[in-house]
């Protein structure tokens, strides 16, 4: 579970969704045109899944109740051609689940410096989360890796961890541009 601290943060990151408008094709699937990669794909909503929608020039928050209908705060709404859609991008597992265990202050600090770099959460391309397979260890020690792309750049992070009697956290940036960065967090 996220802090409210955590939460606003994550809430306030850019690129966080995926615009783009419908067309009902055969069989009733719902075709999603992206706005930004151009790019044409099959949605699959689950039951509940939250969903945004540009109604009447403002965005509601949409809840996919089945159907081909979202419910929305002004009522039920039957998806239709060139409806415009705003769908929450997924946050990796391996990172997520980095975000949720990191304190407050190591997730408020990686999460500035990432954002200072240019990049966000939902940059990540490639996740691994040494900490997963330690969940049964009392003693966690090892080293994590993702890769951001933000389309203009590629960022490498290190997190070295260490759990138990200490709590540390040690994050290495490293830009395709060359810049570097270092971040160190320590709890007792």
């Amino acid at each position: 579970m996220l802090s409210k601290q955590k939460h606003r943060l994550f809430e306030r990151q850019k690129r966080a969704h995926i615009t783009g408008f419908i067309e009902i094709g055969e069989d009733q699937e719902i075709l999603f045109y992206d706005d930004e990669h151009e790019e044409v794909t099959i949605l699959h909503f689950k039951k509940d899944e939250k969903v945004e929608i540009l109604l009447e020039d403002s965005w509601y928050h949409g809840i996919y109740s089945g159907n081909g209908q979202l419910s929305v705060p002004t009522g039920m709404h039957k998806l239709r051609e060139n409806d415009t859609l705003r769908i929450p991008k997924k946050v990796q597992y391996a990172l997520d689940y980095m975000l949720k265990e990191a304190t407050d202050d190591s997730f408020v600090s990686f999460t500035s410096k990432l954002n200072e770099l240019s990049f966000s959460i939902h940059d990540c391309i490639y996740s691994y989360n040494q900490m997963v397979f330690l969940e049964e260890t009392e003693e966690k020690k090892g080293v994590s890796f993702y890769q951001f792309d933000n389309e203009e750049a590629v960022c490498a992070v290190q997190h070295h961890f260490l759990r138990g009697n200490k709590h540390e956290d040690r994050f290495e940036f490293t830009v395709c541009t060359g810049t570097r960065a270092l971040l160190t967090q320590l709890k007792p």
